[in-house]
Formats: C-alpha cells, structure tokens, sequence
C-alpha cells in the first residue's frame, strides 16, 4: 500500500444528505493514495447518523472517515481539525489490512471540499498533475458551475478598498475605471494564476500548512480563505486556478447565505465579522474604517440608482443597516447582543454572530472569552472589587499588579453600560489598557475572565491570555498564557482554577487547564492539562509531586522560586 498522497476534507453542517451525495460522486476517484474526512460541527440533526449509515452500506469505510466534533466552530475550524491529524502523521482513519511496518508519512495534498457540491471525474486528479508539475503552486481551485452548467466565477483578486467601491456601486463607469481592481475575475478558459480561489474546492500543498499555519478560525465562514491565500502569497507561494477540475457548486447551500434564498432573508453578522477581521488583519484598522466607508458610499448610490430606475433590490433585507449597526453602532464587534441569546446556532439566525451564538450554546464557558458582557465576578461592585484588588496587592497604589486589574474590571464593568453611556470608559479603558501595557509589560485584556484575590506579582513582559483565571491566584513576572501554535483558535487558551500559584518565568500554553491547588515551577513550560493539587516543573512541564488536599500550601512571601532555575530546566 502506497502512502496518502491527497487527503480531502469535507466540513458537514446540517447538510447530511447533500454530503452523502458528494461522497458518492467522489467514490469514483478513490485510489490507495486518497482518503476523504468528513468533520461533523456538531449538527445536532440526524447528519451523523445519516453519513455514517451511507458510509457502512456502500462499502466506503476503505477511504472515508466520519469524525464528529465536539462544537461548531465554523469553516476554518472543521477543516483545521481533519487537517491537523494528517500533518501530525495521524492516519484519519483505520487501514485495511496494514502491511507489517507500514507508517503513513501524511499527505502531499488537501482538498478542501463543500457539502454541496458534486464533482466530475478527474477533478482531483487534473489538480494533483497540475500541482506535480508547477512546484511553486501552493494552492490550486477548481472550476464551479451551477447545476445547468453554467460556470460561477470561482477565481478573484485580493479584497481593497477599490474593489469594494467596484463591487457595491454597481455604475457602469466607475466598473470602467476599476476594472483592474475587481474582485472577480473574467472567468479564465484556462489553468491562470490568480490571488486566491473559492474554498468550495482548493487544493493546497502541505508545504504551505507547514509554512503559514493553518486555517485562520476568527473567521467563522466567508473570506478565510481569501485570507489563507493572502499569506501564502506572502509566503512566495502562488494560486492557480485550473478548469479542467470541474464540480457543481449548490451554492448556498451550506449556509443559506448566498444561492436563490439569499434575498429572502438578511445577511448572518458573522459575514460581516469575517469581512472586518479580514481588513483589520491583513491591512489594520485604519484600512479597515476607510474600506468600510467606500462600502456604504458605493452602496450608498447603488441605492438611489434603482430607486430612480424603478428597479427591484435584489439584495438580503436591510443589508445597509445590517452593515452599518455590525461596523459602527456596535463598534467593531456585533457579539454584544447575541453572546446570551441562548439560540440554537442555524443559518437562518441572520440577525446574530454565529460564531459567538455556537460558541456561547455548545461550549457555555465560551461565552467568557468573548469580552462581549460584563465578565466581572458577580454578587460583588465594581468598587468594592477594585478596593478588594488593592488589599490583595496589600495597598500599594503603585503596584503595577493593581493597575493591569484595574483597568480589566473597568474594561468589564463598562460592558453593562447602556450602550449611548459606554463610549467615554471605552476610550478610558483603552487609554489604561494601553498605559499598563507600555509601562508595566502587563498585556491583560478585559476578553479574560479574572476571579477574586487575584495577585499579579512584579512587572516585565507578562502576557496573561487565558480563558479564565480563577479566585486567588498568584501570578509571578515574566510569565506568559496564550495559545499553543500560530493560527490556533483563540479560545484554545489555558484555564486557570482557583488558588494556583505560578512561578516566575512559567509558560502555560493552549487550551489546557490547571486544576485546583497547583503549584507551576519558575521557568515551567505547561502545555498539558494539570491535575489539581499537582506540582510541575521542567521542560515541557510534567508532575513531580501530588500535593495533599488539607496540606498547607506556600505563602506567596516564601514562593517566589519553588525549584531553581537549573533544576526547572
């Protein structure tokens, strides 16, 4: 048996049958260098259940492996999961009948695949010959064409503020002028180089994974993978469209956002999430405001220019307002209505954050990452929690400890202001956030939860990225929290609970937690779960010893190093 050469990824959402049919039009072009892998976000229908019965009664368990998940995290997420085993050399599935010895070494390719679609012979064969024989091609699409045979465009250029006057205008003359700037391209006849292809089929290289990272899962669905692309290209890699690989795209689909319905109802914020990330990201915020006001502009006359035509909108309702309140009215994030909403995540939630709305009801400790409410610890002010913090750092008002959680409860407690009273302590809070950051080395922001009698020892170079940090904690300097990879979610950040004491110089990275009782070592690097009452030290960090639950822990006054630096080494 030869080694996975193309390993294809399909992410179901609701949409079991649609992806049972994609995986009988691919059944054809299955080999022993194939394997296909199909993610389930937590569809909570009967998807499961339907794909892993077509999965057993026609025989295909050789090649495809249902693996569901345990939420929904969107587009990136579902793809990173499948994508990260196979980079890790973990087979996705079981072998039949494995040679002595054998070990998969993962593949050369992934084929990002939609639900909704279906795919001609050859389409990945033609992308594989194509990717073989242009080594400098990172990423390679195929042709979409709708059920009659029509083609869809499915090759564009990079999003700009040009493109987005060119696209929302609609003016014959201004399409004249930005020609170049367009976002979609000409539909080419034949394999072109291109900035980036539809994730509806994308091949892309393995080396380019291992360059750039995976997947950028801020981006529930829509643009990330016109991100992706964008950093291959920054990376020196190029994008290629090839027709010769045909599928049929139902467009729309998989998320009801565009296809024949999509005027019928108003566009889900996480599309305008994705497209403010996507600005602000690659091109920072300034880039971001001023790509926001060509859009309303541009849209703006396209408006008034059917209103004088008498021509119909075809357009999802409400779309300007939709856009304005989503960049504006709510600033730069719409998650602060929805996070508590307690709606079942589906497409048609257009007037709420998927993202935030799946994350908040599947995973309900989500919601304290967000930083959309106010995360302060109830049944307790905001001033007797700031004067509480100030006797914790034993009244000293120049402690820099103090002044990291100052102007986190502050960033907190301005959540639950109405909104028309919140912009004043925003700009506060920022003017703080920043303060501390530049003079303390303290990088704390409001989106972590912090407990009670948290004591944030010294200063320099801290960064405390967690997901949640619990009641009496002791936080030493130079000590770092945050995810464990770049381009990991960033709700895989580590989980502190109550009365853990952290060294000097300890890292605690990805979505791990630290139980009860512990105790990190100085120069610590923690990248697995700890269970309460633990000690840990070393590199990477393991358990050396298991404290007793009624033992006496440390004073902070006599823990300032619990293992020395060689030792911890």
């Amino acid at each position: 048996m030869s080694d996975m050469k193309t390993l294809v990824v399909i992410v179901n959402y609701r949409t079991g049958g649609l992806t049972v049919e994609c995986l009988r039009s691919l059944a054809p072009e299955m080999d022993d260098q194939t394997r296909v892998v199909v993610t389930d976000n937590a569809s909570g229908d009967d998807s499961v259940e339907t794909i892993a019965r077509a999965i057993e009664g026609n025989g295909w368990q050789h090649w495809c492996t249902l693996m569901p998940l345990p939420e929904n995290g969107g587009f990136s997420y579902g793809n990173n999961q499948a994508i990260r085993r196979a980079l890790n050399h973990i087979h996705p599935g079981p072998l039949p009948n494995p040679p002595p010895g054998y070990r998969e070494r993962g593949p050369e390719y992934v084929y990002l695949l939609n639900p909704d679609t279906t795919v001609f012979p050859g389409v990945l064969r033609e992308l594989v010959s194509f990717m073989d024989t242009n080594p400098r091609c990172g990423i390679a699409g195929s042709r979409a064409e709708n059920r009659d045979g029509t083609v869809r465009k499915s090759a564009f250029r990079f999003h700009s503020i040009a493109g987005e006057i060119e696209r929302q205008a609609e003016l014959g003359i201004v399409s004249g002028i930005l020609r170049s700037r367009a976002v979609g391209l000409p539909i080419p006849g034949r394999a072109t180089r291109v900035d980036w292809v539809s994730g509806c089929g994308m091949m892309v290289r393995r080396e380019v994974f291992e360059t750039i990272g995976l997947l950028d899962e801020n981006y529930f669905m829509y643009f990330e993978e016109s991100d992706f692309a964008l950093r291959a290209h920054r990376a020196g890699f190029d994008c290629w469209y090839v027709p010769t690989s045909r599928l049929i795209h139902f467009v729309g689909q998989s998320s009801g956002v565009t296809g024949a319905d999509r005027a019928k109802k108003r566009r889900p914020m996480y599309w305008f999430e994705s497209r403010y990330h996507y600005f602000n990201k690659n091109h920072g915020w300034l880039y971001a405001q001023l790509a926001n006001a060509a859009w309303i502009v541009a849209y703006s006359f396209c408006l008034l220019k059917r209103k004088v035509t008498g021509k119909d909108n075809p357009d999802p309702p409400k779309l300007w307002r939709d856009f304005v309140r989503s960049n504006f009215w709510f600033g730069s994030s719409t998650k602060d209505a929805v996070v508590n909403s307690g709606t079942t995540p589906t497409p048609e939630n257009t007037t709420q954050s998927f993202r935030a709305t799946a994350s908040a009801v599947e995973k309900p400790h989500a919601k304290l990452v967000l930083g959309t409410t106010n995360q302060n610890p109830p049944d307790i002010s905001f001033w007797q929690l700031v004067k509480e913090d100030l006797r914790t750092h034993e009244g000293d008002l120049f402690s820099q400890g103090f002044w990291a959680l100052f102007q986190h409860r502050l960033g907190n407690w301005r959540m639950g202001l109405p909104k028309l009273l919140r912009p004043p302590f925003t700009l506060l809070y920022r003017f703080l956030h920043k303060w501390v950051q530049w003079t303390c080395g303290i990088s704390l922001a409001y989106t972590v939860k912090v407990g009670r009698r948290v004591h944030i020892w010294h200063f320099g170079g801290m960064v405390l990225g967690a997901r949640e940090i619990g009641d009496d904690v002791h936080i030493r300097q130079n000590t770092t929290f945050g995810v464990a990879r770049r381009g990991d979610s960033p709700l895989l950040k580590p989980t502190f609970e109550d009365r853990v004491d952290i060294g000097a110089g300890a890292v605690v990275c990805g979505g791990i937690r630290i139980g009860h009782d512990s105790v990190i070592g100085a120069n610590a690097v923690v990248l697995k779960d700890v269970p309460p009452y633990s000690v840990v030290v070393g590199i990477p960090g393991k358990v050396i010893k298991t404290l007793e639950p009624k033992e006496e822990k440390p004073s902070p006054q006599t823990f300032a190093a619990p293992i020395p630096r060689d030792e911890a080494a």
